[in-house]
């Protein structure tokens, strides 16, 4: 993908009514035509509580002849903050579905959960660097 975004611009930051402060960015083509905008938001203690990325491609319309952008997948992190690590929880999804979940246990030990197409799930524990469990089971998508 890099490769088709060699050129990616700083849109701009501003606070919002949230507290929160989204940065956006974009990477364009070699014609200047926007493939990607990455915005990223946080929180009041300017940590990153989102970044979502949209990659677009250029459709024609049959019936009017017209090019339009439109969105072809998208990326979405968030992440949670708790008492329980520094490094926060994190929920990954592909174009709206959860994919991948990571659960903070303490600062060396973790739950990671994959998310598959069709309703099939792993979750695996991880203890100092070392899968220690690991349990399959199926989840409403």
């Amino acid at each position: 993908l890099m490769d088709l975004l060699p050129n990616r611009k700083l849109i701009g930051s501003k606070e919002t009514p949230k507290g929160q402060y989204p940065l956006i960015s974009t990477g364009q083509n070699n014609h200047g035509i926007i493939r990607y905008i990455n915005n990223y938001e946080y929180d009041g203690e300017k940590r990153v509580v989102s970044d979502k990325e949209e990659f677009y491609e250029q459709k024609k319309n049959d019936t009017t002849g017209r090019i339009k952008d439109v969105i072809v997948y998208t990326h979405e992190k968030k992440y949670f903050y708790t008492e329980n690590s520094k490094t926060p929880d994190v929920k990954y999804y592909e174009d709206g579905k959860l994919r991948l979940e990571t659960q903070m246990l303490d600062d060396d030990s973790y739950y990671e959960s994959v998310f598959f197409s069709g309703g099939n799930a792993v979750r695996s524990k991880i203890v100092d660097g070392m899968k220690v469990e690991e349990k399959f089971f199926l989840y409403k998508e």
